[in-house]
């Protein structure tokens, strides 16, 4: 498997996670549409933590939240680990060309 089919396997993977994660806080049927952003996660999480009233929405929207945000800093994780290697092969690519 090449680097970037791995990269974009993982890219996939961490975007399924914050769907997971959104798909699950939306299942609580909260007064609003959650969506893949943080602020609305976090709105969902502070909502279903002043207003849970029935079994399993706590855990629920902290499970949702933990999903989301794994897929998120992953995702975040990745990003930089591509602007790194971009960065360092255009270096490379930079030192060679002036050693013609």
């Amino acid at each position: 498997m090449t680097k970037e089919t791995k990269k974009m396997v993982k890219m996939a993977a961490f975007a399924e996670f914050r769907e997971g994660g959104v798909s699950m806080l939306n299942s609580l049927k909260l007064p609003f549409k959650v969506e893949d952003t943080w602020e609305s996660v976090q709105k969902a999480a502070d909502y279903v933590a002043m207003h849970a009233n029935k079994p399993g929405e706590h855990g629920t929207a902290i499970m949702a939240a933990a999903m989301w945000m794994h897929g998120y800093l992953e995702h975040k994780t990745m990003q930089k680990v591509c602007a790194a290697a971009d960065l360092i092969e255009s270096d490379d690519a930079a030192k060679k060309s002036a050693a013609k």
